[in-house]
């Protein structure tokens, strides 16, 4: 498994600071975020995030990853891609957001999410078999 990572550091009015994973074509990868959430990026995926607050936690993401999050209930997680943001308090599941597939996808395994398109908020539950 293999990723490039990258370390942007931006001055302006406030200081912030991201880290960038972009994992390449035909491999996967394993990233570890500073909240303890667990993240598993597939092939061609890029993840973005910033220094998380204690109210805050917020990536972005290209392409498609499978997420752990640490429940926090003051600080919710969300996942923004191009078309929609999914709010987690703490969960696992799954965000395909290739644009050049033309769809998206979430799949929830455990916990709840709100996925928000266009200003509309859907909750979604793992179906019970």
């Amino acid at each position: 498994m293999g990723s490039t990572v990258t370390w942007l550091i931006s001055k302006n009015k406030s200081f912030s600071e991201q880290l960038v994973f972009e994992t390449p074509r035909g491999q996967k990868s394993f990233v570890k975020l500073p909240d303890g959430s667990e993240v598993w990026l597939n092939a061609k995926s890029r993840l973005v995030y910033h220094t998380f607050s204690s109210d805050r936690r917020q990536v972005e993401l290209k392409g498609e990853a499978f997420f752990k999050i640490s429940r926090n209930e003051k600080a919710p997680f969300v996942v923004i891609t191009d078309e929609c943001d999914v709010k987690v308090l703490g969960t696992t599941f799954n965000v395909m957001a290739y644009n050049e597939f033309g769809r998206k996808e979430i799949t929830l395994l455990s916990g709840k999410v709100k996925v928000q398109i266009k200003g509309v908020e859907q909750g979604l539950i793992p179906d019970k078999v």
